[in-house]
């Protein structure tokens, strides 16, 4: 990338309204750094994405940055199972294996200020933070409309008209994040995972989840754990 004032004027040079998706987290953020300093302001007209979600750098930019929640752990795995494949092929004198595309989808985009665009909406910006961080307590968007003092239409209104979802939408899916990111990154018992993450019941849960990720979350742990020499 370039000096931060070439950025800046890349950046204002574009027909607006643009989005922006960078390669990584740092690289966005430098997007929005160098404007910022240039006083371009990326939230009226300017989306900016990052990936990795890294969330040391995304909480440290103004705006907050959006980015792709990606499975680095599983993308590690298929290119071991790969490298093995290789290697296997070498000790037997056989012709390499023919390479293969192997998709891995991320996990999530997590909104935040940097992809919320023209005009900023606090109450929305507000109620994505208050979902970010105690999803698990809300029950119903009643609940998030009664933290942020406007009526439940209104809310909705704003959801679908900025994030083309609604706010419940938005509450399940924080929830499947969190239980995705808890089934690949821990061993907490799945039923502990379903209470942590505030579902009633561990049925409530896998019917969720088998809704958004179209697996039960055993499955999904066990293909998330695999061997890569599996």
């Amino acid at each position: 990338m370039g000096k931060p004032r070439e950025i800046a004027d890349w950046v204002a040079g574009l027909p607006k309204p643009v989005g922006i998706m960078a390669s990584n987290d740092l690289h966005a953020a430098r997007v929005l750094n160098s404007c910022r300093a240039a006083n371009v302001d990326v939230r009226e007209r300017v989306a900016v994405v990052g990936v990795d979600d890294s969330v040391a750098i995304c909480y440290a930019t103004f705006p907050t940055l959006t980015s792709v929640a990606l499975q680095g752990e599983r993308v590690g795995w298929e290119a071991a199972r790969m490298l093995s494949g290789m290697m296997d092929a070498v000790a037997r004198q056989n012709p390499l294996p023919r390479p293969a595309n192997i998709f891995v989808p991320p996990l999530a985009v997590e909104v935040r200020e940097s992809s919320i665009l023209h005009p900023i909406d606090p109450d929305l910006v507000e109620a994505l933070r208050l979902i970010r961080e105690e999803f698990s307590k809300m029950n119903s968007v009643d609940d998030l409309a009664d933290r942020l003092a406007v009526h439940r239409r209104t809310l909705e209104r704003r959801f679908a008209a900025v994030l083309g979802r609604s706010p419940l939408e938005e509450i399940r899916r924080a929830r499947v994040t969190a239980v995705r990111q808890l089934l690949s990154g821990s061993n907490m018992p799945i039923a502990q995972i379903a209470r942590q993450c505030g579902y009633g019941s561990l049925k409530g849960m896998a019917q969720a989840f088998h809704q958004v990720v179209g697996c039960t979350p055993t499955s999904y742990r066990r293909a998330m754990r695999r061997s890569p020499l599996d």
